[in-house]
Parts: C-alpha cells; structure tokens; sequence
C-alpha cells in the first residue's frame, strides 16, 4: 500500500502543482525544466525501485490475502493491481517515449522551443491525467482491501491461520 500510496502521491503533485506551475513558464524555462525533472526521476534509483516494485508487492499481497482466505480483499488488491499496470503502462507507452523525444531535442532554437514545448506538453499532460486517476483509483482499492480484511469473519479461517496471523500483527 505504500508504494502505490507513494506513487498516487507523486502523480497528484505533478497534476495539481508541478505541471500548473510550468504551464505558467515561457518555452525555454518548460522545455529546460522537464529536461531537468526527467534527467533527476531518470536517475532517481528511488523512484525506478518504487515505481517498479509496486507492481510486485501488489501482485504479492494478492496472493497472500487469497491463501489466507480473504476473497473480497484480494479482489480489491486484484483491482489495484489492474488499476496500477494501466499506470505502469501509460509510463512506459507514453511517458517514457515523450521524455527522450524531449531529451533529443537537447538545446533547441528560439524557433524550435514552441514546437518542442508543444509536442510534448499537451500528450505528456493528457496521459498523465489517465495515470493520476488510475493510481488514486488504486489507492482507494487498496483502503476498500483493507476495510474488507477488517470485517472478515475469522471464524472462516483455520485456527491456526488465526493464531498465526494474531501474534504477526494486523493488516497495514
């Protein structure tokens, strides 16, 4: 959950501060600004190892809410995960692509910048868009999860699952 939390979070801020902010800047100060943001998220091993291994803790913790017993959990986990992989998707169909056409276009004219600026600012925006809204969509999968795991009846589970799961803690 936090991981996917974490990178819901970073998607949100690029769509409601970092983004608006730019739209504000002359086409010089855009283009070399996300040049700048891409090389940094580029480079940030942070961010690749969030960004990729949410995909596998949501694929985990599916398995593990489904063999504990937890079907409903695991359906929303399962909905998460779906919802995160179309995230991950656009990143890498959309984003990623966007990024090195812009990082090609290295130091670009006075002539060039508005062209540059546009080729990538409006695509980069509207698929970005799609990815905020799937990963708030799965954030919120992984709260109903939780609140599915909540109200599970234990008397369900083999008790020695319960006990198990008793003295290693709760959900969270």
């Amino acid at each position: 959950m936090v991981t996917t939390g974490l990178m819901a979070g970073m998607f949100f801020a690029y769509s409601f501060s970092v983004m608006p902010g730019l739209a504000r800047v002359d086409d010089r100060t855009f283009v070399v600004a996300m040049q700048q943001i891409n090389d940094a998220t580029v480079e940030s091993v942070t961010f690749q190892f969030t960004f990729s291994i949410a995909l596998v803790l949501l694929g985990a913790a599916a398995v593990v809410h489904y063999r504990l017993g937890f079907r409903t959990a695991t359906w929303w986990i399962l909905a998460a995960l779906s919802l995160y992989v179309v995230a991950f998707g656009i990143t890498m169909a959309v984003h990623i692509p966007l990024v090195e056409a812009l990082d090609a276009a290295g130091n670009p004219s006075q002539e060039e910048l508005h062209s540059v600026r546009t080729d990538f600012e409006d695509p980069w925006n509207s698929a970005h868009t799609t990815r905020t809204i799937t990963g708030a969509l799965a954030l919120a999968c992984l709260g109903l999860a939780g609140s599915a795991r909540a109200r599970s009846p234990w008397q369900n589970q083999p008790s020695a699952d319960r006990d198990a799961w008793t003295i290693r803690g709760s959900y969270g």
